[in-house]
């Protein structure tokens, strides 16, 4: 959690700042990051005094849907704004002029309130179908109401969790395919010099401002590619075996890859400021100039 805050707060310091914040993916990464800030002190902050200090008995009826629907609703919020980066890069590396042009603060704000306005609405069903479940002997957690709308909800939120590392995957792929497309066209424009037609002209190269954010959302699309599908896999591996008894050794060994599992999806969430400070000289100075008080 506190990982997660430090990242978050300087990722919003750095792309709030005014030769920033005028990018579109600026405007996405704001959001992206405002939202897991959301998301930590939600699931992250009742997990800590849940398990860590056995304060379940803080949970109500009222506060538990209300966890629920935030969890819900801020974990949507993130991966949208990510996907939606990543559709912006895709765009902004296009041949073609009128697909570039539809990279616009303009697109971004529209998409972010569209987007928001949906999943505030979608996920309204966790204030009404999630209740206290009495799992074991005077022992309650928050949870969705046994039956259809629980294993509805597992699947749906398995395949969601799964599906959204497949889309920056192929954003990810497509941008890296428009860049070598660009350099492509710019390696025949300057063979064929003042002779090139006319087509070619107004290609240019992404600039390094650019180059190094279309690197930064691409490492952070790895990341998520690599952590969160394990989680995905455990909830249809749960949604599968729900019906089938276990044994105790088996129960363990099923909590530890829930915790694992758990752990490993919230990690893409977390350190995307890391990240930057490795990849991105511009994310490295801004950083320095922070602590600098420049």
């Amino acid at each position: 959690m506190a990982i997660g805050t430090v990242s978050c707060i300087i990722n919003l310091i750095i792309f709030t700042k005014k030769n920033l914040r005028q990018s579109p993916y600026s405007i996405y990464f704001i959001a992206f990051n405002i939202s897991n800030v959301l998301l930590i002190y939600s699931s992250i902050l009742a997990m800590i005094l849940d398990v860590g200090y056995d304060k379940s008995t803080l949970y109500t009826t009222v506060f538990c849907r209300l966890r629920m629907y935030a969890v819900f609703l801020f974990y949507s919020l993130s991966t949208q704004y990510l996907i939606m980066a990543s559709i912006d890069r895709v765009l902004i590396t296009s041949l073609n002029a009128s697909t570039r042009r539809q990279s616009s603060s303009c697109l971004a704000f529209k998409c972010i309130f569209i987007g928001s306005i949906f999943w505030i609405i979608f996920h309204c069903h966790t204030l009404v179908l999630t209740d206290m479940i009495e799992i074991a002997s005077n022992y309650y957690s928050c949870f969705f109401q046994p039956g259809f709308y629980s294993i509805f909800t597992g699947y749906f939120t398995a395949i969601f969790s799964l599906l959204v590392p497949i889309l920056l995957a192929i954003f990810g792929l497509w941008t890296w395919k428009n860049l070598r497309s660009i350099r492509r066209v710019k390696l025949v424009f300057s063979q064929v010099g003042n002779r090139t037609n006319k087509t070619f002209k107004g290609i240019s190269s992404p600039h390094s401002k650019d180059r190094q954010l279309i690197l930064m959302l691409f490492i952070d699309s790895i990341i998520f590619v690599v952590c969160c599908p394990v989680y995905s896999v455990y909830l249809l591996y749960i949604q599968i075996r729900q019906h089938k008894t276990t044994n105790n050794e088996e129960g363990r060994i099923e909590e530890l890859i829930r915790h694992v599992s758990l752990f490993l999806a919230y990690i893409p969430f977390c350190i995307s400021c890391y990240t930057h400070l490795f990849i991105s000289k511009t994310f490295r100075t801004e950083v320095k100039n922070i602590f600098k008080r420049q």
